[in-house]
Parts: structure tokens; sequence; C-alpha cells
């Protein structure tokens, strides 16, 4: 019987951009130039996204995650050979979050949606994220935190999906088997195949439907998961 859903976030929950794009508004960009290095806005967005592919792909490959003040300290070594004071790194951090942040689009009716949803199961998150409290944030103001009982992350965890343990610590720590629980999620190798490594049922989002046939559970948009039957 079916008692848990389990969500991913980005890209499920709310829609966003996977590009670092800081061309519109840059903070964190004004904030380097008040701590006294001169870089201009293209070389700064070019530079850190080069420090972000570097630590992405070390994760990737050592099955671990990274905190995105991992990736300030590792930025400002890089491109300033300066060893960032620990304030000055959690300030840029936070206003490049901010930034970034501007990108993320709240799904019309999201609300009703997870209400319909927790009336009925209980509620988790597992995401893949480097900055937790951005969940958190997102989640309160879209008025939806109460409805969740745990929200799980990566960078928390120390593994990143499709790493079939990020699913077992999650199921273990819900006290649930996998045949008690659904995820729903909008990425194909992370969150569809990750799941079943671990025997978990889970909802593709599909929207541009590249997995139409090749997937035994998809779904057009998330809203129309309240139409199935499990």
């Amino acid at each position: 019987m079916i008692t848990n859903i389990i969500f991913d976030f980005f890209g499920t929950l709310v829609d966003y951009s996977a590009e670092r794009n800081l061309a519109v508004v840059s903070t964190s960009h004004d904030y380097l130039r008040e701590l006294g290095f001169s870089i201009d806005k293209d070389r700064y967005i070019e530079e850190f996204d080069r420090c972000f592919i570097e630590l992405e792909q070390k994760a990737i490959n050592s099955k671990t995650e990274f905190h995105m003040e991992e990736l300030g300290k590792y930025f400002f070594k890089s491109c300033f050979d300066y060893d960032v004071a620990e304030e000055q790194n959690k300030k840029f951090v936070e206003e490049y979050i901010q930034n970034w942040n501007i990108q993320t689009i709240f799904l019309e009716n999201i609300k009703s949606f997870i209400k319909a949803c927790a009336a009925k199961y209980r509620l988790s998150i597992l995401s893949n994220t480097h900055y937790p409290p951005l969940i958190h944030e997102n989640l309160k103001a879209m008025k939806i935190a109460q409805n969740f009982f745990r929200v799980y992350t990566s960078v928390e965890i120390g593994i990143r999906k499709p790493n079939r343990e990020i699913f077992l610590q999650t199921l273990d720590d819900l006290k649930i088997k996998p045949a008690q629980a659904v995820f729903i999620g909008d990425n194909y190798h992370d969150d569809y195949l990750g799941a079943l490594s671990v025997e978990l049922k889970c909802f593709l989002i599909d929207k541009d439907k590249k997995y139409n046939g090749l997937v035994q559970n998809r779904l057009d948009h998330l809203f129309d998961f309240l139409t199935v039957s499990l």
C-alpha cells in the first residue's frame, strides 16, 4: 500500500533554469568588487562556471556532493589565489544564490496540488542540491512547507542521486519499504533510474515527451499525478 510520496524539487515542484546565468542581476559580482577584486562580469561568470563544472565532475566521479560554500572557497582560490574569510564567503554565496533563485518559477496551483496529495499521503522531498536553505526558503515562499514531513538533500546526506544509497537512506529514515512509496521527478537518469535501482516506483515528468513509450510511468505535467490510480 502506498503511504508516502517522495518528490524531487527543482524541475518537479518548481521550474528553473539549469544555467548559472547571472547576466540580468548579479549582486554577487557587485560584492566581489566591494571586496576589491577587479573582474568584469563576463569573466566572473566564465570563471565561476568553470569552477562549478570542475567540482560537479569530481562529485559525479566520487558519488558525493559539494556545498556552495565549498565552491565559493574554490572560486576565490582558483581565480584570485585568495583564501577567503568564512564570513566573506558566506556573504558571497548568499548573494549568488539570491541571484540564481530569481530564475526559479513557482507553478500555478502548486499549493492546491500539494494540499490534495498531503490529504492522502505523507510527503517528503529528496533533491540534489548544493545549498539546502534554498529549498526551505522556496517552500515557505510557496506556502507549502508545512505539508512536508522531511526534506532530504544530497549535500546533507553526502551522496547524490542517482546513487542507490541516497534512496536507501531516505527510505530507512522514513521507516518505510520501497513498496510503500512512489517517487516523482523530472530527470530520467537521476530520478527515474535512481529510484528503480531500489525498486521504488517512479513517475517521470516528461513535458517534452522524450521518453514516451520508453518508461512505464510518465507524466506530461506534475499535476497529472492526481489522475493516477496507485
